[in-house]
Protein backbone atom coordinates (compact mmCIF):
# COMPACT_ATOMS: atom_id res chain seq x y z
CA UNK A 1 0.00 0.00 0.00
CA UNK A 2 1.21 3.29 -0.55
CA UNK A 3 -0.06 6.72 -0.70
CA UNK A 4 -1.50 7.58 -3.96
CA UNK A 5 -3.01 9.61 -6.53
CA UNK A 6 -5.87 7.48 -6.97
CA UNK A 7 -7.41 4.93 -4.63
CA UNK A 8 -9.43 4.52 -1.80
CA UNK A 9 -9.86 7.18 0.92
CA UNK A 10 -8.12 6.52 4.03
CA UNK A 11 -7.67 8.17 7.16
CA UNK A 12 -4.39 7.75 9.82
CA UNK A 13 -5.51 6.44 13.22
CA UNK A 14 -1.79 6.25 14.68
CA UNK A 15 2.00 5.63 14.05
CA UNK A 16 4.72 3.65 15.00
CA UNK A 17 8.35 4.76 14.61
CA UNK A 18 10.99 2.49 13.86
CA UNK A 19 14.18 4.27 13.04
CA UNK A 20 13.88 5.39 9.62
CA UNK A 21 10.60 3.65 8.96
CA UNK A 22 7.17 4.03 9.82
CA UNK A 23 4.35 1.46 10.23
CA UNK A 24 1.26 3.71 9.33
CA UNK A 25 -2.39 2.56 10.55
CA UNK A 26 -5.25 3.12 8.38
CA UNK A 27 -8.47 3.36 8.53
CA UNK A 28 -10.58 2.91 4.76
CA UNK A 29 -13.89 4.45 4.23
CA UNK A 30 -15.93 1.22 4.75
CA UNK A 31 -13.91 0.70 8.25
CA UNK A 32 -11.58 -2.09 7.37
CA UNK A 33 -8.11 -1.10 9.11
CA UNK A 34 -4.98 -1.85 7.57
CA UNK A 35 -1.43 -1.60 8.28
CA UNK A 36 1.25 0.48 5.92
CA UNK A 37 5.31 0.17 6.24
CA UNK A 38 7.01 2.56 4.66
CA UNK A 39 10.62 3.31 4.40
CA UNK A 40 12.74 6.89 4.62
CA UNK A 41 12.51 7.26 1.33
CA UNK A 42 8.71 7.33 1.17
CA UNK A 43 7.25 10.43 2.20
CA UNK A 44 4.41 10.07 5.21
CA UNK A 45 1.28 11.45 4.41
CA UNK A 46 1.08 14.87 5.74
CA UNK A 47 -2.81 15.08 6.44
CA UNK A 48 -5.25 12.77 8.66
CA UNK A 49 -6.88 11.69 5.26
CA UNK A 50 -5.36 10.72 1.83
CA UNK A 51 -5.71 8.09 -0.67
CA UNK A 52 -3.98 4.99 -0.63
CA UNK A 53 -3.43 2.52 -3.95
CA UNK A 54 -1.63 -0.62 -4.23
CA UNK A 55 1.83 -1.13 -5.27
CA UNK A 56 1.49 -3.66 -7.51
CA UNK A 57 -0.81 -6.38 -8.74
CA UNK A 58 -1.62 -8.68 -5.65
CA UNK A 59 -0.63 -12.36 -5.80
CA UNK A 60 -3.42 -14.53 -4.08
CA UNK A 61 -2.55 -18.31 -3.34
CA UNK A 62 -4.15 -20.98 -2.99
CA UNK A 63 -3.28 -24.33 -1.32
CA UNK A 64 -5.56 -27.66 -2.60
CA UNK A 65 -7.31 -29.50 0.09
CA UNK A 66 -6.18 -33.32 0.32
Amino acid sequence: VQVAATGASASLDGREYYGHDQVLHLRLQDGTMIRARIGAHESAPSSDTFTVGLRREPVVLAVAGD
